[in-house]
């Protein structure tokens, strides 16, 4: 992908009116070329060879006052630009026939556009042959001055076709509602990668904060800013993180003004990110172990984690223990709605390659059968070979019998029990006997892969390097505002 242009989404209509302007502009160009061509045909009928030079001069004096270099020069270039630009905004959310339309479309556009202005344009095709009946209409041609009008009326039907082309297939391209956060604020937002946490926030919030941290001891604080100061205090202690590892870690209170008021206004997302799955059960899959963000921010969040988990060539899982109500929301809109993101483990076979697979290395581990369309409790496709499932389940139980030390007559009456397993559904589908392929536990039981955001994602993240020093308090809050929200809180993400 090339360099993210950031465009403000509400100017998507008026793209789409540019392209209508530009539609009405040369239909107005052929009517007047039209017109010019059938003053040139009465003309030829006038027998004064003298005439002719006058009546050219009329003639050019029409050419110029509707194909003004002005128009021609910073019209449809201009608006050009800008259709190529939202074009590179959105591509991704484009599956590649209808990029592949939409861009030969746009080229169409500007190559009918530079024809048109080199036949058109203030010393243009059309002009030359004019200034030759102008100067010598003695020996000058009107049938070569009625060619190169011709020749422009053709293109300018060419113009208005590939626009009128363009303008239907424009209305494909939405923004969609997981980008209009992210676009209106393009600008300040950045995404910590600490460790496995990520944490998307808006540096705005922090500028200021390190505004008020360089304020002398002299400074006077308003009556308003002691009010809100004192209030954020009062929630000194509601919130709470964990610190230290394992049973030497402890839930403490967040007692910092200034990582609360963080929480409160800057806090975007957080997300704590798992990389613990071997290649075979669930094709290696990162798994999103917690997750919180602000309202709106939910799916952009989400994508951003696909798309850096497309740099190390995996798909993403969410929590096999537990998922939020919002986060199953966000699961089945990815999974109904958005056809552009990859769901594993049907799109195996079609793409290995993106999840780090060879065709072969499918064949080889999975069998040569379908795949189906969600993982089992085990992290395996569910309709894969039998066979190959058995053979997996005995190798991760060998594994096991080495590891913590199984009795002959265990280990033999357990290699029975495998023998004789059979399939199982998901994590999430068990939960419900049903033959769901598609939406609510299906989805939780599929592994997503997406990339369009990688260009994005390097830039939000170098933002955060600036901030390097506020990474504690930036984390702290994100791990506040996710506890916050466990049960018995009372809060819903």
């Amino acid at each position: 992908m090339g360099k993210q242009i950031v465009i403000h989404w509400s100017k998507e209509k008026e793209f789409t009116n540019i392209l209508n302007k530009d539609d009405n502009y040369v239909e107005r160009i052929f009517l007047e070329l039209r017109k010019l061509a059938n003053e040139v045909l009465a003309t030829e009928k006038v027998d004064d060879k003298i005439r002719h030079g006058q009546l050219a001069k009329k003639i050019n004096r029409h050419l110029r006052s509707f194909f003004g270099e002005e128009r021609v020069e910073r019209g449809l270039a201009r608006n050009n630009q800008k259709l190529f630009a939202t074009f590179e905004e959105l591509k991704g959310e484009l599956d590649s026939e209808q990029r592949r339309k939409i861009f030969d479309l746009l080229e169409q556009v500007n190559v009918f556009d530079a024809k048109l202005k080199v036949l058109g344009a203030r010393g243009g095709k059309i002009e030359k042959e004019i200034a030759k009946m102008i100067k010598n209409p003695q020996d000058a041609s009107w049938k070569d001055i009625e060619s190169s009008i011709n020749e422009a009326l053709e293109t300018s039907q060419s113009l208005e076709s590939a626009i009128k082309e363009l303008l239907k297939e424009w209305k494909i391209i939405r923004i969609l509602k997981s980008r209009i956060p992210a676009v209106q604020h393009s600008h300040n937002i950045a995404l910590l990668k600490e460790g496995n946490k990520f944490i998307l926030f808006d540096s705005r919030v922090l500028d200021e904060i390190l505004e008020i941290e360089k304020r002398p001891h002299s400074f006077k604080v308003s009556e308003e800013e002691k009010e809100y100061w004192n209030n954020i205090s009062k929630e000194a202690g509601n919130y709470h993180v964990n610190r230290g590892q394992g049973l030497l870690g402890s839930s403490q209170p967040v007692n910092d003004p200034i990582t609360l008021k963080f929480m409160f206004e800057g806090l975007l997302g957080y997300a704590e990110v798992e990389d613990h799955n071997p290649k075979t059960k669930y094709l290696g899959a990162l798994e999103i172990a917690r997750i919180v963000a602000k309202k709106g921010w939910g799916p952009y969040f989400f994508e951003l984690i696909f798309s850096y988990a497309s740099t190390k060539h995996k798909p993403v899982i969410i929590d096999r223990r537990s998922v939020t109500p919002a986060a199953i929301k966000v699961w089945e809109y990815f999974d109904e709605q958005r056809r552009h993101i990859i769901k594993y483990p049907a799109a195996l076979r079609k793409y290995p390659e993106l999840v780090g697979y060879s065709k072969q290395e499918v064949m080889e581990k999975f069998g040569s059968g379908s795949l189906g369309s969600t993982f089992d409790a085990e992290g395996y496709p569910v309709d894969m070979s039998l066979g190959k499932l058995r053979q997996y389940r005995l190798d991760a139980y060998n594994r096991d019998a080495k590891d913590y030390g199984i009795g002959k007559k265990a280990y033999e009456e357990g290699v029975e029990k495998i023998k004789n397993s059979r399939q199982q559904e998901g994590t999430y589908l068990k939960k419900e006997i049903t033959n769901q392929v598609i939406g609510e536990n299906a989805s939780l039981d599929k592994a997503y892969y997406y990339d369009g955001l990688i260009d994005e994602l390097k830039v939000l993240i170098k933002r955060s390097k600036a901030y390097q020093g506020w990474s504690m308090t930036i984390s702290e809050a994100g791990e506040a505002y996710f506890l916050s929200f466990a049960p018995g809180k009372g809060r819903n993400a």
